[in-house]
């Protein structure tokens, strides 16, 4: 995991100042072991951004193929966000890796012993 943030400028970089963005749905679907989408051994896992817009995930299998995905527009504390631009600036640990035209992450294979703690996602005022 990592944190999901507003993008106060809308850029696709956390900047210095900008604030997670909390309790919002964090959507994770796995292949599972056959590797394809939409059968029935998936996985689909729901959690939450914590107050200050980090997140963690267990359970995962080692060797699988998974993402994440998000709702087109979030919500919190009564404000509404989308994402922001993916793919954005050299730091891949502090870039958006949400995709605001499929709202998904990219794939990713979850090595064994692995920790995945570079996948944030950026969200702008809506």
């Amino acid at each position: 995991g990592d944190r999901a943030w507003i993008d106060t400028n809308g850029n696709g970089i956390q900047d210095m100042g900008e604030n997670g963005l909390p309790y919002i749905p964090i959507m994770l679907h796995g292949l599972g072991p056959d590797g394809v989408e939409g059968t029935s051994d998936d996985a689909n896992i729901t959690t939450w951004t914590n107050w200050d817009g980090s997140y963690s995930l267990t359970g995962m299998t080692a060797g699988e193929t998974y993402w994440f995905s998000f709702p087109a527009v979030v919500s919190s504390n009564g404000s509404y966000y989308g994402p922001t631009l993916f793919n954005q600036g050299g730091d891949l640990s502090l870039d958006s890796d949400i995709d605001p035209a499929t709202l998904r992450s990219p794939l990713f294979i979850l090595n064994a012993g692995a920790h995945i703690t570079d996948l944030d996602f950026g969200f702008a005022p809506g």
